[in-house]
């Protein structure tokens, strides 16, 4: 998507941390930037959505066991991140102490089934959906409890974009926050609409937005997420396609906070909460009831 962006052929785009970061390198030009961080997909604040699923007969219960292995993962994605710093933590290199894997989870599925991989890392959601198939089995969350660094799903856009359709942005980020409040309303009824669009289930839905595992829809650009990484981009600096650039120049809130101030809300406040829901003295049910039109 990076190198799509590059080119042209995208103008907004998700990308994951490890990827974002990899994005604000390639787009960084001395003292400009042809690409912002606009505002946030998603996010886990527990740094605890990722899962290590092995097959059932395998000899690994430790992290240490998986020194030496054949471990897969989408590179440029979370999981992708989790493993890096997990390795780090328990002072291991994944370049030197595993053969790191790129596979999607289709094909990583098929590996684990054939054995052709010892480890896949991936998304709880899509953890839990390997898991009911008897082969496969999860390393206890127990191994990673102190690894909580959180995971951020961030939305770039073309700076040149912005500049020609600034209308477009604002549209975008608008529906984007309304959306959320949709669903944060009503999160069963909107898991059961989403179901009928998307090809999940509903109980998958629930899952993957279920605050309990540290997950959050919210579009604000937090002062910790820039904390993240930068403190990311210095350590994978020389790494796939990373290099150091100015984190906080790179992320533009502008058009999010004239979003914010469009529907009456308090950006700052949302900034500092890490609550699911909107405070409702900031969203007044009335006007919600206007902007929802615009879905």
């Amino acid at each position: 998507m990076n190198r799509q962006m590059k080119r042209g052929e995208l103008d907004i785009c998700i990308l994951d941390d490890i990827s974002l970061l990899n994005n604000g390198s390639q787009f960084f030009d001395d003292l400009s930037f042809g690409s912002k961080l606009i505002g946030i997909a998603s996010y886990n604040f527990l740094g605890q959505d990722i899962n290590i699923v092995l097959h059932k007969d395998s000899s690994i219960n430790t992290i240490q066991d998986l020194k030496g292995k054949r471990i897969s993962t989408l590179f440029g994605s979370n999981a992708h991140r989790f493993i890096i710093t997990l390795f780090d933590l328990y002072d291991m290199d994944v370049s030197k102490d595993c053969r790191l894997v790129n596979e999607d989870p289709r094909r990583a599925s098929k590996s684990l089934a054939n054995k052709t991989i010892d480890a896949y890392v991936c998304c709880q959601t899509f953890a839990s959906i390997l898991e009911a198939y008897a082969f496969v089995r999860k390393l206890p969350l127990s191994q990673t409890i102190s690894l909580r660094i959180p995971s951020i799903r961030g939305i770039v856009c073309r700076s040149q974009f912005i500049k020609e359709n600034p209308k477009i942005v604002v549209a975008y980020l608008h529906d984007l926050v309304v959306a959320n409040y949709w669903f944060n309303s009503s999160p069963i009824k909107a898991a059961d609409l989403l179901t009928k669009v998307i090809d999940v289930r509903t109980t998958q839905v629930n899952q993957f937005f279920n605050p309990v595992f540290g997950n959050r829809i919210d579009s604000t650009l937090k002062p910790q997420w820039s904390w993240l990484l930068k403190t990311l981009n210095r350590r994978l600096e020389g790494k796939y396609g990373i290099s150091l650039f100015d984190v906080d120049f790179w992320i533009d809130d502008y058009f999010l906070r004239l979003v914010y101030n469009l529907l009456n809300l308090d950006y700052h406040f949302h900034q500092v909460s890490f609550a699911s829901e909107f405070s409702s003295s900031y969203f007044v049910e009335e006007q919600f009831s206007r902007h929802i039109k615009v879905l």
